[in-house]
């Protein structure tokens, strides 16, 4: 089965299935389940001539520790702090160190610096603040037992746990029987996970949202990365307020990003009003769940405000750099390996730049794949994707985003055959070169392959001046 048609049954599967009307304990939980339950299918499903892939190992949350979890997320501050701002913005969790304790989030950091409007940026994490006077930030914990006290029920884990059998008949059994697939242990625990962090975490963030769109009364909300359960939830408070949605994109989408792509008939709760794409490319692939009209190209903001910092970079002297983008994928690693040990070291150093999902816990997922090899693994965040974009002779990987942003630079580009890489844009419009084996990019390294880069055009340019226009828009 090809990955495009796995994702086509995927949708079909939804939509027959009623699955966005599923509730486990009153929450509504496939909006954050569908990503990661595609790409367990994926993996079972989707036969990949290269190397299997691998799922990515979940982060673990213990329902004792909730309240920590929250607490590191979100600073402390002064309860009442809050005035009436034009936008609310949630900044992600994907930040640079900028030295002095402070960090910056790259895809809401521009839009704080050059927006026309009054706005806040809500800073969800206590260990990497966003340097800004418009930070916001607040201590949920503290929110809710100043709102409802010490013993409120909404903060005690043991009274919103979800029913195993129940997950079973309304998610596992239904998946499985349609797909012929059956999950693992290891997955179903997976599952359980995410559908009780939902469950114990939506009711908070609603009562959170409630009372900040009710204090700081914004005239849009503005988010990047809809996949966590604080985005989706956002997403849904400011609909019950009649408040206009924005999110910001931070990959470019086709016809197989799950994010983006939905049935034609399917009412989504959790997606944004407007979304707010890098170029046309997005609008014309995806199978949006909102008018086209909405689905607006503004270009990148970080790509405009950062690239050429870097983009006149020195190369490592003599020696050229081979840089891996790694996704949560194992082949990355295999093929890494492959070169490192195969390359003249003399002439090539070869780096891994870890997805930020990843850091904490690659050494268990693939140290055993890399060991005794020299490679420079970057599991730091001191740097931004355009720095090693800016060094790197060759980028090699599957499906990041980073690929379509080293496209801008100088350096050659190296597609993994898998079967979600196949009709890769990069690809069909010349700008990169597909390897099936190991032993076939290391010839395109030694060889100096070349190829005539095309002209493609995924990111609209003046994002910021494009933004700050349509912001305009939405809420005059």
């Amino acid at each position: 089965m090809r990955y495009c048609e796995l994702v086509d049954m995927f949708l079909d599967f939804e939509y027959d299935k009623k699955m966005f009307s599923v509730y486990i304990e009153n929450t509504q939980v496939w909006p954050i389940l569908r990503e990661r339950v595609l790409y367990m299918l994926r993996d079972c499903l989707v036969e990949e001539m290269a190397v299997n892939s691998m799922s990515p190992k979940p982060t673990k949350y213990k329902y004792n520790t909730i309240l920590r979890i929250i607490d590191e997320r979100i600073n402390r501050n002064v309860l009442l702090r809050h005035k009436q701002r034009d936008l609310l913005i949630l900044s992600s969790m994907r930040k640079i160190d900028v030295g002095d304790g402070f960090f910056r989030d790259d895809y809401t950091y521009w839009i704080d610096k050059y927006l026309n409007r009054s706005h806040y940026i809500l800073d969800r994490w206590d260990y990497s603040k966003q340097e800004s006077s418009n930070v916001l930030r607040l201590d949920i914990s503290y929110f809710m037992r100043k709102r409802y006290g010490r013993n409120n029920s909404r903060l005690d884990k043991r009274n919103r746990i979800a029913s195993v059998s129940e997950l079973e008949q309304k998610i596992i059994i239904p998946i499985e029987q349609y797909f012929t697939f059956a999950f693992t242990i290891k997955q179903k625990k997976t599952i359980l996970e995410i559908v009780n962090y939902r469950i114990i975490m939506e009711p908070v963030f609603n009562d959170y949202y409630d009372y900040l769109l009710k204090k700081i009364k914004p005239k849009a909300v503005m988010f990047s990365m809809r996949g966590a359960t604080n985005s989706q939830v956002l997403v849904q408070a400011a609909k019950r307020w009649n408040i206009p949605s924005i999110e910001l994109g931070h990959a470019i989408t086709d016809h197989t990003y799950i994010q983006s792509n939905f049935h034609e008939n399917e009412e989504v709760s959790t997606f944004p009003d407007y979304y707010l794409a890098f170029g046309e490319y997005e609008i014309k692939q995806s199978r949006w769940p909102i008018d086209k009209e909405r689905v607006i190209p503004v270009g990148s903001p970080m790509l405009d405000c950062l690239s050429d910092k870097y983009r006149n970079n020195e190369k490592h002297g003599d020696k050229k750099t081979i840089l891996f983008i790694s996704n949560m994928r194992e082949s990355v690693f295999v093929y890494a390996k492959y070169i490192a040990e195969n390359i003249d070291r003399d002439k090539y150093d070869v780096i891994i730049k870890l997805h930020p999902g990843e850091c904490k816990s690659w050494q268990e997922n693939y140290g055993p794949l890399i060991a005794g090899v020299q490679v420079d693994i970057i599991d730091t965040f001191d740097n931004p994707i355009y720095f090693y974009l800016s060094i790197a002779d060759w980028v090699v990987g599957l499906s990041s985003n980073a690929l379509y942003e080293a496209s801008t630079f100088d350096s050659k580009i190296a597609i993994i055959y898998a079967e979600d890489t196949l009709g890769h844009p990069l690809l069909e419009s010349g700008n990169a070169v597909l390897v099936k084996q190991p032993s076939e990019l290391l010839d395109c390294i030694r060889n100096d392959y070349s190829y005539s880069k095309k002209q493609i055009k995924l990111y609209k340019k003046n994002s910021i001046e494009n933004i700050n226009r349509v912001i305009e828009e939405i809420i005059k």
